[in-house]
């Protein structure tokens, strides 16, 4: 996430959608792990060691491909997430639309 600049993961497990993962997740997680664990030593040697699931949020919320735009956005600004992962009709995810990605398209066909 951070070595690329990407905002956000979705989580996949088995080809289904199981969650998500942001920077704010890693973020809080390290700050948690931080607090709990007091010495360096301690704090780099368990740090490897949490899984994403234990971070991710679990209750994701999704679009599918042929979801209207208007109602990408309306689920993006009244939950305040930075972006969706989008689906096809087999369930399977086919990318991620964020609200950055929404800026983009409008500039270019604005």
């Amino acid at each position: 996430i951070l070595d690329r600049d990407i905002g956000r993961l979705p989580v996949v497990e088995s080809g289904r959608l199981v969650g998500i993962i942001t920077e704010g997740d890693v973020a809080r997680a390290l700050r948690a792990f931080r607090d709990l664990h007091d010495t360096a030593s301690k704090q780099h040697a368990r740090i490897y060691n949490i899984l994403v699931s234990d971070v991710m949020t679990h209750d994701v919320k999704f679009v599918y491909t042929d979801t209207p735009l208007e109602e990408v956005k309306r689920i993006i600004l009244t939950d305040n997430i930075g972006g969706l992962p989008v689906l096809n009709h087999r369930e399977e995810v086919v990318g991620v639309i964020t609200r950055r990605s929404i800026l983009d398209y409008l500039v270019r066909t604005g």
